[in-house]
């Protein structure tokens, strides 16, 4: 929240913090009632990255697009805000998209003119482009994605149906569980989810877990699981204080067999 004051005081009074976990369709839904404007300021790490990734669903939600404000590695807007308002001003001004971001962060860690590359840029984009459900943006996006690795646009058309088939040229059908499936690996972290399901199946370590902090989970998911275990007295009533969206890891967090993994 100090990065609230501190823009507050600078005068950036329209800033609001999600108070250390991921930004939940129920604070984007409050945040409509007042915007569409809406700019993500996320840390330049693997737990801004996993967040940016989320990021679609807050736009069909907001039903508007949302931006990325890109901060200096290892700078909160707290601190860039200190050091000189006019930058965060300027950081305010080159924000992109979320799904530019999200191509920009994944097609810098492979290789475009390998065919395995390609592959895996599609396997990682594809999923996300099928979440969108404006059918203008989720054209507009296929073809940037064609173009960016020189194939044809009916290839990749080709490799969205097979993703979530879509009836004619009409709006795109609610994405099926294989669209998460897809995601997960890019957004996964094993010792983080083993070490949750551990918390969560035996309840005699939870008066155990001191010095354990929710900073050592980077992966947002992960982090506010841990946040709502921390305040729940009984492992039923955990699902009361988490967003629907988690729901779904949580379950498996809990039937998790500790003894294979």
């Amino acid at each position: 929240y100090m990065d609230v004051i501190t823009a507050h005081q600078n005068g950036f009074p329209n800033v609001v913090a999600s108070m250390g976990t991921s930004v939940t369709e129920k604070q984007v839904s409050a945040l409509k009632r007042l915007t569409k404007n809406m700019a993500l300021a996320l840390d330049a790490d693997a737990a801004g990255d996993e967040a940016s990734l989320r990021a679609v669903g807050y736009e069909n939600t907001l039903d508007a697009e949302v931006k990325v404000i890109i901060l200096p590695r290892g700078k909160d807007p707290d601190d860039v805000i200190k050091e000189d308002a006019k930058a965060w001003q300027k950081l305010l001004g080159e924000a992109l998209p979320v799904v530019d971001y999200t191509f920009n962060m994944v097609t810098s860690e492979l290789d475009l003119t390998t065919a395995k590359g390609k592959s895996s840029v599609v396997d990682k984009l594809l999923p996300i482009i099928a979440e969108i459900k404006d059918d203008i943006r989720q054209a507009h996006y296929l073809q940037k994605l064609a173009h960016l690795l020189k194939v044809s646009e009916r290839s990749i058309e080709a490799a969205l149906t097979r993703i979530r088939p879509r009836p004619g040229r009409g709006r795109a059908e609610e994405p099926k569980p294989e669209v998460a499936t897809h995601l997960h690996p890019l957004l996964s972290s094993p010792i983080e989810e083993y070490c949750l399901a551990l918390l969560l199946q035996h309840p005699e370590l939870k008066y155990r877990q001191e010095g354990l902090s929710p900073e050592y989970f980077e992966t947002s998911e992960n982090r506010e699981i841990f946040i709502a275990w921390q305040r729940s007295d009984k492992i039923e009533s955990l699902k009361e204080g988490l967003d629907s969206a988690t729901h779904e890891h949580l379950d498996s967090l809990l039937t998790r067999n500790l003894l294979s993994t």
